[in-house]
This record gives structure tokens, C-alpha cells and sequence, in this order.
């Protein structure tokens, strides 16, 4: 029994870390931002390539086998939107 009063006191303890807010200075919520900025910028240079070869023509693919399956009218190069009436 005491086996799984431990693993309920786990649970609750990361429920609880999950549920805490972030408490980050300004200067670290900047520098975090500004490490993060390369990664996007190249995250924004590969994606129109990632979903041009590889995600939209598996969505399409799936999006096949449903009749009320519909793309997003909105055509962006940077992602691929089905509607699944």
C-alpha cells in the first residue's frame, strides 16, 4: 500500500510543478527570446519546403479516404489545413 501512496504523491507533485507558472526575470524571458530567434528563422526557412514535399501530400493521402474531407481555402505555403466535416 505504501508503494502507492508514494506513486500518488508523485502524480500530485508533478501536477502541481505542471500547473505552476513560469517565473522568469525579464532579462532571462529576453535572453531565452533572443537564443530562440536563429531556431525560428530557420524553423520559417525550411517548413514551406517540409509541407510542400513531405506533410501535404501525406494529408492529401489521408484526406482521401474520408468523403467529407476538404482543404483549408486559406493556401499558405507554410502549412497544410483538411477540413473533416
Amino acid at each position: 500500500m505504501a508503494a502507492l501512496e508514494d506513486f500518488s504523491r508523485q502524480i500530485e507533485a508533478r501536477l502541481a510543478a505542471a500547473r505552476r507558472e513560469p517565473r522568469w526575470q525579464a532579462a532571462e524571458t529576453a535572453q531565452f527570446m533572443a537564443a530562440l530567434e536563429p531556431r525560428r528563422r530557420q524553423f520559417e526557412e525550411i517548413a514551406p519546403r517540409l509541407v510542400k514535399a513531405i506533410i501535404r501530400p501525406r494529408l492529401q493521402a489521408v484526406a482521401s479516404y474520408f468523403p467529407n474531407a476538404a482543404p483549408d481555402r486559406a493556401d499558405r505555403s507554410d502549412r497544410s489545413v483538411y477540413w473533416f466535416g
